[in-house]
């Protein structure tokens, strides 16, 4: 790497420089110190391996000049000036292989995130009010590392910093899992506020890296702080040469020779790096686990990844030159797929869609690209890459989830008990199911939204309210076995309803689920069967003859006033008692009583005469007979 000092009157600014891969990951700086120095080829003071909050907080203080790649925020930007971008690429999450699904950042929710101190992404995060749980490190490498071992359960970084890091500590149990709705993650370079003429330097020299070399080194940027500066003991030296034309060409010469000699010196040192950097970045881009191809704007492709190579079942001198889209793409998407092409190309913007990618072997991908164009030397767009995730897999898992969130709402529906559910706070309607808009009249459309005061007298709106908030408050289930309420169209009903909260992942009460159940008609024949009940109940009882009821194992169930009467008996004496041991027959006529029992529980009907001990001693004569009572299948009950 060249290292150049900046000359401002007589001091000597010198540079601390790295390599770059993205905001937080390779970070350098560049430092000042003041001292009279009037050598323009001296060697500067360059400092390495700082941690990146130890880079900002030196650029607060002032004794960092330059930082090479850096995102912009609001913060930053209060003691730092930005260069326009030179570096983009997406920002992913990246988890464990055996981490459950992520589609986006809201699954990240009460998440542990590993983040690096100082880092952009955090204060995205926050801004989006997005509740993780913060893991701070050092260094991107640590943040890898702690989701690794299972200290965090997430990172944000951009694609090509976690991608090659990844790959180059052996870090197999980590994955990319999906990208961020940030887009693309832009890099600048930052400069001391207080210097914005090295802003304007730096923004000139980086249009003027051909498109190939950008292409190349657009992962991995070395940051170079170099002007030509006059110095005092110049100019003096050129008054002085005024004195003698001779002189002053001589000077001139001597001048130009030693520049000419700096400048074929730096540009053999970027040569050397630019080759290093070439075989850093194929090795980066090749190994990197996402697809990554380069058009140009006629759709021939001119750079491939071996990671798509070996998924498609390619080899590079196979498809290098040849049309992307009839070789790549399905038909039926080619068309949209140009246009898409087409806008990044007029626009300069990025994009994001999916398509299918075909394989030699006919396989079909569905992928997710990251498409950016490129520049030339004049900001003209001319090419374009893309870079692009598998998301066959996250696709599966989207649809089954779809898939069984319609069947259990299927179920939902044709559940013939209402089923509603009610957020938290206010107690608004935000699930109703087809019983219940036809129990209490109202459409969904009608019910969303609305509370229970909007649909019922204020009196049962209360007792519903009070009852919910009793259920979010304890967090327990509660069974109301009746309770009224009054309908659109069928007055009142009396329903059985059984509430219970819905915890979120915190164990705070997100919603309040409710399941009642009409029972109005069950109420009406219990009171109906109740009613009859009694009514039989006064004729058994009043009956003059006397009546009893007997279970199939011959034990009495019940007798009427005049059978307990007429033995002067007490209920409590007799009930449970057989039937043959009661007070009402002599001991003798046990047996064939005991056998009448028997015949009758086997379906006959039994009639004899029989004598019954009177209250007053004497002997009466009694008509006796046994009628088996059957059920609606004919089996014999009582």
């Amino acid at each position: 790497m060249s290292k150049k000092s900046i000359h401002i009157s007589d001091s000597k600014l010198t540079l601390i420089i790295a390599i770059c891969i993205s905001a937080i990951l390779f970070n350098a700086a560049v430092g000042a110190t003041e001292s009279t120095h009037n050598d323009i080829s001296s060697k500067p003071d360059i400092q390495s391996n700082l941690a990146w909050p130890q880079v900002l907080k030196k650029a607060k203080e002032k004794e960092v000049d330059l930082i090479s790649c850096s995102a912009k925020t609001k913060e930053r930007k209060s003691y730092l000036a930005f260069t326009d971008p030179h570096l983009s690429f997406p920002l992913v999450i990246i988890t464990s292989v055996s981490a459950p699904f992520i589609g986006g950042l809201d699954d990240l929710h009460g998440s542990k995130v590993a983040f690096v101190k100082g880092a952009a992404a955090y204060d995205w995060i926050r801004r989006d009010n997005i509740n993780v749980i913060p893991h701070f490190v050092e260094t991107p490498l640590d943040a890898l590392r702690a989701v690794s071992v299972g200290n965090a359960e997430a990172h944000i970084d951009n694609l090509a910093a976690a991608s090659y890091l990844i790959q180059n500590h052996k870090l197999s149990n980590l994955k990319i899992t999906a990208p961020t709705s940030y887009g693309n993650y832009n890099l600048y370079i930052a400069v001391r506020k207080d210097w914005p003429e090295l802003v304007t330097i730096t923004n000139k020299v980086l249009p003027t890296i051909r498109v190939q070399q950008h292409s190349n080194i657009r992962n991995k940027w070395l940051a170079v702080r170099y002007e030509h500066g006059i110095r005092k003991a110049d100019v003096a030296r050129w008054f002085l040469g005024i004195s003698g034309v001779m002189s002053f060409v001589f000077f001139v010469i001597l001048f130009w020779n030693r520049r000419l000699n700096r400048e074929v010196h730096f540009r053999k040192q970027v040569e050397m790096e630019l080759k290093s950097e070439k075989e850093f970045v194929s090795s980066l881009i090749d190994n990197v686990p996402t697809f990554f191809v380069a058009i140009d704007n006629q759709f021939r492709i001119m750079m491939i990844n071996q990671y798509m190579l070996k998924k498609l079942g390619y080899k590079v001198d196979e498809i290098i030159g040849k049309d992307y889209l009839s070789m790549f793409v399905p038909e039926k998407e080619r068309g949209v797929l140009a246009s898409v092409y087409k806008r990044i190309i007029a626009e300069n913007k990025n994009t994001i869609n999916e398509n299918h990618v075909l394989a030699k072997d006919g396989r079909e991908f569905l992928v997710e690209w990251h498409g950016m164009p490129g520049f030339d030397m004049n900001r003209n767009a001319h090419y374009f890459y893309g870079i692009g995730i598998d998301i066959a897999e996250r696709r599966r898992t989207e649809d089954a989830l779809r898939e069984s969130e319609e069947f259990l709402s299927t179920i939902v529906e044709n559940i013939p008990d209402m089923i509603f559910v009610k957020d938290a706070n206010e107690l608004r309607f935000v699930r109703f199911n087809k019983a219940g808009e036809e129990l209490l009249g109202y459409s969904k459309e009608e019910l969303f939204g609305k509370n229970d005061y909007d649909f019922f007298p204020e009196e049962e709106a209360d007792f519903f309210t009070k009852k919910d908030r009793a259920v979010l408050r304890r967090g327990e289930h509660l069974d109301i076995p009746e309770e009224p309420i009054q309908t659109k169209f069928k007055g009142e009903r009396i329903l059985h309803t059984k509430k219970l909260p819905i915890l979120d992942e915190d164990g705070t009460p997100k919603y309040l689920l409710g399941i009642s159940e009409d029972i109005t008609e069950r109420k009406k024949a219990e009171k109906a069967l109740l009613e009859s009940e009694r009514k039989l109940h006064a004729i058994f009882d009043h009956h003059y003859q006397l009546t009893g009821l007997i279970d199939t194992e011959g034990r009495l169930l019940a007798a009427n006033r005049t059978a307990l009467s007429f033995a002067d008996a007490e209920e409590s004496e007799v009930i449970g008692r057989y039937f043959w041991d009661g007070p009402w027959w002599d001991p003798s006529q046990r047996p064939e009583l005991r056998t009448a029992v028997e015949r009758a529980v086997r379906g006959e009907f039994i009639r004899f005469e029989t004598t019954h001990p009177a209250e007053d001693g004497e002997i009466r004569n009694i008509d006796f007979s046994l009628s088996p009572v059957r059920d609606d299948d004919g089996h014999v009950i009582y």
